[in-house]
C-alpha cells in the first residue's frame, strides 16, 4: 500500500502533468471555465509547473531537503485554499 507521501507526490505529477499538457480540460476538473476565461489556461500551467517543481523535488532528494520540500509545498497548498474564491451557483471558480 503506497504511503500517503508516495500518494500525494503521485497526485501532483498527475496534476502537473494534466494541467500542463492539457489545461484548459485540466482546469474544467477544477471548476474552472475555460471558455469564458481564456487567461484560465495560462494560470493553469502556472500551477501544473510549480506541482511538477515540487513533485521532482521531494522525490528528487532526501533528509532535510526532502522535509524543506514537503514544507513548502504545504505552504503552497495552504496559500492555494486560503486564496480560492467560493464557488459560484453554477459550482464554478470566479477568476
Amino acid at each position: 500500500m503506497p504511503t500517503p507521501g508516495t500518494t500525494l507526490s503521485a497526485l501532483r505529477t498527475a496534476v502537473g502533468v494534466s494541467g500542463y499538457v492539457a489545461p484548459n480540460l485540466a482546469g474544467k476538473a477544477f471548476g474552472l471555465d475555460p471558455a469564458a476565461n481564456p487567461q484560465a489556461a495560462y494560470l493553469g500551467r502556472l500551477f501544473a509547473i510549480r506541482d511538477l517543481a515540487l513533485a521532482t523535488w521531494v522525490n528528487g532528494t532526501d533528509g532535510d531537503a526532502k522535509k524543506l520540500g514537503w514544507q513548502v509545498g504545504i505552504v503552497c497548498d495552504a496559500a492555494d485554499f486560503v486564496a480560492a474564491p467560493p464557488p459560484n451557483e453554477d459550482g464554478l471558480v470566479a477568476i
